[in-house]
């Protein structure tokens, strides 16, 4: 509803604190005054162990990546349900989302209907993909890998979709560049090469979401 704002950060929990050598994930409020002091958000949802990248759907659930105990491999996708004001223990979405390799920074549909994450199977962090889950009737479908265009041979992440459900946007290292220019660049030339679009250090994407609806 735009009223809250989550995010991960390791600062200190109160002042006079050393920073912390993990992530947890905090809120703070918006209103026409601007935003709130942050709020650490305890257990269930922070934990020892690193949490990451925290979405949440318009019922209040919240879901976040975590290398919390118990989990399949480096880092798990979590659910913690809101209910009456408070989060209840955090669940593992189990094998049909998580493995052995790294799964965070998921985007939960507003009405929990599909998650779009990213996961580091089988390549390691250089080749971050994204994947997609359906809930039917509670029970999550064994994830795919949303194909090319949308995941590369490079590192992709950050998936979001617009509140209309029109457009998803993500983050990506892809890169139209030769590695070698066909042929010799001056310092200017190549620096404006590096500073470009499409130069290997990121840039953001669109998609219509149809085309994604539309892999169902």
């Amino acid at each position: 509803d735009g009223k809250a704002l989550y995010f991960m950060s390791n600062r200190p929990l109160k002042d006079g604190d050393p920073v912390q050598d993990y992530t947890d994930i905090w809120k703070v409020t918006i209103s026409k005054n601007g935003l709130s002091t942050p709020v650490h958000l305890d257990a269930p949802v922070n934990s020892a162990k690193d949490e990451y990248y925290p979405t949440v759907a318009d019922n209040g659930d919240m879901y976040f990546g975590s290398t919390r105990d118990g989990g399949r491999g480096g880092s798990d996708i979590y659910r913690c349900q809101y209910k009456d004001g408070k989060y209840l223990p955090a669940e593992n979405l189990g094998d049909a989302i998580n493995s052995e390799f790294h799964e965070y920074e998921a985007y939960i549909a507003p009405d929990q209907s599909y998650i779009i994450y990213n996961s580091s199977r089988p390549n390691g962090l250089k080749n971050l993909d994204f994947y997609i889950s359906y809930n039917q009737n509670g029970i999550w479908t064994k994830a795919r890998k949303l194909p090319a265009p949308i995941s590369s041979d490079s590192i992709d992440w950050s998936p979001k979709v617009t509140p209309d459900g029109k457009y998803f946007y993500f983050s990506s290292t892809r890169s139209k560049d030769q590695a070698i220019p066909a042929k010799a660049e001056n310092a200017e030339q190549f620096d404006l090469r590096l500073q470009s679009a499409n130069n290997g250090y990121s840039d953001i994407y669109i998609v219509d979401f149809k085309v994604i609806r539309d892999l169902k």
